[in-house]
């Protein structure tokens, strides 16, 4: 007899603040992820969900998960150096790739694209916005320049636009080396002369749905330096089939 399936939502928060006040908790670090030697400083790790441990179970077919940043990631340098990234137990990157913590922006902002997404029938997209100035370009010629987007990867599709009106400018967009996209603003019928702008570009990462062979727990993981701030709040929906593989 067929049976119905039906779809469920898993929430898994990630506090970076919740995590620092665990520490000191008398457990060690190999326990509990959370024994880094300096106040304030989360270490490099891997990191349960902090309203308690999120497992997706076997024979799950992940169709779809959600990221919402409400509070700025910041690593103890305060510039880029930390990476982050999510996913299970299976495969930490698995929902989103490791990328700067300067990408996991306060509501999502074009500086880190984090929107529905990840797996399914949906893409990840990955962005950013910085200013640059093109200075004048004469008729049927190109001027280019670089933006960084972390997680760009060749093969990745990546759209750019500008804050200025392009009229007589084609304005085009690729990854052309990891974590980069070049993009080139060609002038035809007239010298365009543009101001100081901002650049806006957006790569899409194709993805597909996945199913869990074996149940997995979301985590976060940290490398490469210290993590002193950040929340994301995480929701993956799955369809539960009950299936052992």
């Amino acid at each position: 007899m067929a049976r119905n399936l039906k779809k469920e939502i898993l929430h898994a928060e990630f506090d970076v603040t919740k995590m620092l006040r665990q520490r000191g908790t008398g457990l060690s670090a190999a326990i509990d992820g959370y024994g880094g030697a300096e106040a304030g400083h989360l270490d490099e790790g891997v990191y349960s969900a902090t309203n308690g441990a999120a497992i997706i179970p076997e024979g799950a077919i992940i169709t779809d998960v959600w990221m919402v940043c409400s509070t700025a990631f910041a690593d103890d340098a305060g510039g880029s150096a930390a990476t982050v990234s999510f996913g299970t137990t299976n495969g930490a990157a698995e929902f989103f790739p490791a990328v700067a913590t300067t990408v996991l922006s306060n509501g999502v902002s074009v500086a880190g694209i984090i929107k529905s997404n990840i797996v399914g029938d949906h893409p990840i997209l990955l962005g950013t916005s910085e200013t640059k100035d093109f200075g004048s370009i004469a008729d049927g010629d190109e001027l280019e320049e670089d933006v960084v987007v972390s997680g760009a990867a060749l093969g990745d599709v990546a759209l750019a636009t500008l804050g200025v009106d392009t009229v007589d400018l084609q304005v085009t967009a690729s990854v052309t080396a990891a974590d980069t996209v070049t993009v080139v603003a060609s002038s035809s019928g007239s010298t365009v002369d543009l101001a100081s702008t901002s650049l806006n570009a957006i790569v899409i990462k194709g993805t597909a749905a996945t199913r869990e062979t074996v149940s997995g727990e979301i985590i976060m993981t940290t490398a490469a330096d210290d993590i002193t701030a950040g929340k994301v709040d995480m929701y993956v929906e799955y369809i539960a089939t009950g299936l052992i593989a």
